[in-house]
């Protein structure tokens, strides 16, 4: 019985050290042809093992930069230079028209209320009272004269709401240009004047060429004299 037992216990470790090696031999050929090709090793893994998911990984990078909303480039500007130059003179001519009516109303003002207040103002301020109606009307002018713009460029705006933005952005533009092109007025002279240092002047595209070609005359006759 014991030997009976000995020489099963035998062949049941032959059996299993022989498959265990045939089964070494069949995973190296198996390695071996599927890194010949990748379409056999894949073929020989389906037939050989259990079916496993698939699992696909996509990238969200691309998806997220689609959905993502993207910046619109700003419209082009729509006003030209003359446009701009054109608005700039039509704007200083509301604020003379602003300036004229405030300086008018202002002046009446002022006129009404020294009448008034006449003996009033004349105990406080020991003046000949000719000069204090006078200094009264001149300064309720300026006052007006000078809250004219004011008035003035809020009519305006509110005539040109649409042409606001670029305008500013024009008219920073305008300014730069100014400041960049005009001469040194340090050496101006009674035979040399400045030509236009504010740009005041300038109401279209050719009146600015022509500033230009007169700040290059400046130059060159101070350095000619």
């Amino acid at each position: 019985m014991l030997g009976l037992r000995a020489q099963s216990i035998a062949c049941a470790a032959s059996s299993h050290s022989s498959c265990w090696r045939s089964g070494l031999i069949q995973t190296s050929s198996v390695a071996t042809v599927t890194a010949k090709s990748p379409r056999r090793r894949q073929n020989l893994v389906g037939r050989s093992g259990p079916s496993c998911p698939i699992i696909h990984h996509y990238s969200t990078d691309s998806a997220s930069l689609d959905s993502s909303p993207t910046s619109a480039p700003p419209p082009p500007s729509t006003l030209t230079w003359n446009d701009y130059l054109a608005l700039r003179r039509s704007r200083r001519n509301y604020n003379l028209v602003a300036s004229v009516a405030t300086c008018a109303g202002s002046t009446a003002s002022g006129v009404l209320l020294v009448n008034n207040y006449f003996e009033l103002i004349g105990t406080y301020i020991a003046l000949d009272p000719f000069f204090i109606i006078i200094i009264g009307t001149v300064a309720s002018a300026g006052i007006g004269w000078l809250s004219g713009p004011i008035l003035g460029n809020f009519v305006f705006k509110m005539f040109h709401r649409r042409v606001t933005a670029e305008m500013a952005e024009k008219e920073r533009d305008f300014y730069a240009r100014i400041r960049k092109y005009r001469v040194d007025p340090s050496t101006q002279s009674m035979s040399n004047p400045v030509p236009d240092y504010y740009g005041e002047k300038i109401g279209s595209v050719a009146d600015f060429r022509t500033w230009m070609k007169d700040q290059r005359a400046f130059n060159k006759k101070r350095q000619t004299f």
